[in-house]
């Protein structure tokens, strides 16, 4: 198969769309739990959040993108799953959630102060287009966060 942008469209989303109840309910407990990496992540979310307008690239069930709201974040959250999204909507109803790829991210240039994104741009065959997007929806002088175990 070739990596086309559609390819991989198809490919992520029914990735995710066939285990998005069981990574939601699973990915938080006991020795998977992804507690310590994300305390270590949001420790370099150094900055006052408060009112910034924050995008949780490929928020999964949302977990993240609450806790940056709960600090008083603006936050939007896009995930390539409809299921997990989903479950963000039921979980989170304050919290915009949308479908959608990081390759095509479907917000005005400069929307954002904050992009954040945990073990999501790595599963990408290209990045360039990735970067390319986080760039253009970030504010001038805005921040891009992200975690992934390879390159």
């Amino acid at each position: 198969m070739s990596y086309t942008l559609e390819n991989m469209k198809k490919d992520i989303r029914k990735q995710y769309n066939l285990i998005a109840n069981e990574f939601s309910k699973n990915h938080n407990i006991g020795e998977n739990s992804n507690d310590k990496n994300r305390l270590h992540f949001y420790s370099f979310i150094h900055l006052p959040i408060k009112g910034q307008k924050l995008l949780d690239l490929a928020c999964a069930d949302g977990l993240d993108a609450n806790h940056y709201s709960n600090q008083g974040a603006n936050v939007t959250g896009i995930d390539a799953s409809e299921e997990l999204i989903t479950i963000t909507k039921q979980e989170y109803p304050t919290i915009d959630f949308t479908v959608g790829l990081a390759e095509q991210l479907p917000y005005k240039n400069e929307s954002f102060d904050i992009v954040t994104s945990k073990y999501a741009i790595m599963t990408s065959s290209d990045m360039k287009p990735i970067f390319t997007e986080i760039n253009r929806v970030l504010k001038p002088g805005g921040i891009f966060i992200y975690l992934a175990t390879h390159p």
